[in-house]
């Protein structure tokens, strides 16, 4: 199968440090070489955008509507989509790639997608379950298929929307899984290219997400 990792971040950026820190645990995915995508630089996007998206998240945006379209234009199978302020759990990183390997074809056929970062807990524990109402786009798995579904259906009446929420719809259609505790979350205490949250929103997310991991026994600080 033809795949490709995708590391989301602005060239000279100092969080594409990131991608060199963490090629080697991306790479026991198995799904293909890590290749850094250049995203615009924000002050240089133009283009019909929800009113409450601010630069960075046009960029953001635009760069994953871009690695959609890419993934229908080479044909390929399916690609791992990354952002630059993720933490991986390097205990989980087997797990994915036995599921992405050996199980979610027999699984689901159709898949669309499969959410390594998410923002809710999925029950049971340690399982992988359909990905429902899901939010956050930090790191996931797009079939040829679902990325298909994306770009027909974005723009929707010639305007993008935040890429988690546009994910969020692709959830509708059942055939996109998830797990808890989640592989890779998203820091956004660390350098990012997309300073997407104001500090004081910044606070409550990485709160939510401590209280969550914790229910796993488990601290940020067991991801890298």
């Amino acid at each position: 199968m033809s795949s490709i990792v995708y590391w989301v971040t602005i060239p000279e950026d100092p969080s594409s440090n990131r991608m060199e820190e963490l090629s080697s645990v991306v790479d026991g995915f198995g799904c293909g070489p890590v290749e850094l995508w250049s995203a615009a630089d924000p002050g240089s996007i133009h283009g019909h955008f929800a009113d409450y998206l601010n630069s960075y998240s046009k960029a953001l945006t635009y760069a994953h509507h871009q690695i959609w379209t890419t993934v229908v234009e080479k044909n390929l199978d399916y690609v791992i989509v990354l952002e630059d302020n993720i933490r991986i759990h390097k205990e989980s990183v087997a797990d994915v790639k036995e599921f992405l390997h050996h199980h979610i074809v027999s699984l689901d056929p159709e898949w669309d997608a499969v959410f390594l970062n998410a923002s809710e807990r999925a029950t049971p524990p340690g399982e992988w379950v359909k990905a429902n109402n899901q939010c956050l786009s930090g790191a996931y798995v797009l079939s040829k298929r679902g990325a298909e579904f994306l770009i027909k259906s974005f723009p929707k009446q010639n305007t993008l929307y935040m890429a988690d929420w546009m994910t969020q719809v692709l959830q509708q259609r059942q055939h996109s899984y998830t797990r808890f505790p989640w592989p890779v979350i998203m820091d956004l205490d660390l350098p990012t290219s997309f300073p997407r949250f104001e500090k004081d929103q910044e606070k409550p997310i990485m709160e939510k997400v401590s209280k969550l991991l914790k229910e796993s026994n488990l601290t940020i600080s067991d991801y890298v």
